[in-house]
């Protein structure tokens, strides 16, 4: 919509701008980056509250070997391992939340 000219502009996450980039340029083509938000965690992998830390260990060791085993789905996905994360790491986007309210945005959900 943005290269047709019927929008002036849009928000675009970095993971498809970055699929594009890599496996469809010419959808960019006579577009240009404004500017970038500031970095933040990925989306979160979510599972059950009673999973032991055997189960979860488990789980990114599955996920991680088949990055390995699948180099073309990890380079497609744009994925190069998996990681535990807690709380903590995702504590940044409150800080954004903050921040934008500062700056007079409406309150974020």
């Amino acid at each position: 919509m943005v290269a047709a000219g019927e929008v002036e502009l849009t928000s675009v996450d970095a993971v498809t701008f970055g699929y594009l980039q890599r496996h469809a340029p010419e959808r960019l083509a006579g577009l240009r980056v404004l500017g970038r938000s500031a970095p933040s965690p990925a989306l979160p992998l979510i599972t059950s509250l009673h999973w032991s830390a055997a189960q979860r260990r488990e789980l990114f060791e599955a996920l991680n070997l088949t990055l390995i085993e699948c180099p073309h789905l990890a380079a497609t996905l744009a994925l190069k391992s998996f990681l535990p994360a807690g709380e903590e790491h995702y504590r940044i986007l409150l800080d954004y939340e903050r921040q934008a309210q500062g700056w007079g945005y409406p309150q974020l959900r």
